[in-house]
């Protein structure tokens, strides 16, 4: 998904998007050995297990905050992290805690929680989506359920794939 790619109109469409930045994830993972997987960047960053259990993570916190609970609360990061540190410092803990999960573990989360914002995606409607605001502190005229989704699930996919993608690449140059 292109970042600049309009909100889609419908829960259908946003569920295909889904769906779609999804189906390439799994197609980079799938070419991947386990050894791969596992290795960190070639600057020490991240290895694609760690992208994609902090992709998992997010997704639980989306899951979370649609379910009304406090955006720290959702990730299971302390709230003063979550409100003072800013995402950095929450991808931090968040990575510090899951780093020495295993490969298949860390597969069955990232796959699990992205179908259960699928089935929780489905409980809502199109009016949802776009009428309800995604947090309490927000208005839906300002930052929507719509746009928390997109947010947390394809534009967040898409960033992880470049950056994989980018990783990879620069192995391969290594």
């Amino acid at each position: 998904m292109a970042q600049n790619e309009p909100l889609p109109r419908t829960k259908a469409e946003l569920i295909e998007r889904i769906h779609r930045t999804q189906a390439t994830l799994e197609e980079l993972v799938a070419s991947l050995s386990d050894d791969e997987m596992i290795a960190p960047a070639p600057d020490g960053g991240w290895s694609v297990k760690d992208h994609l259990i902090h992709l998992a993570a997010w997704d639980c916190a989306l899951l979370g905050v649609l379910r009304g609970k406090p955006m720290g609360e959702a990730i299971g990061v302390d709230d003063a992290i979550y409100e003072t540190g800013g995402v950095d410092a929450v991808n931090a803990v968040i990575y510090e805690r899951e780093k020495d999960r295993p490969l298949p573990e860390v597969l069955e989360t990232w796959r699990a929680s992205r179908r259960e914002v699928l089935a929780l995606l489905e409980t809502l409607s199109d009016a949802d989506l776009y009428e309800r605001p995604f947090m309490p502190d927000v208005t839906a005229e300002a930052y929507a359920i719509i746009n928390g989704v997109v947010d947390n699930t394809c534009a967040h996919d898409a960033d992880h794939i470049e950056w994989i993608r980018a990783m990879l690449d620069a192995r391969k140059g290594a």
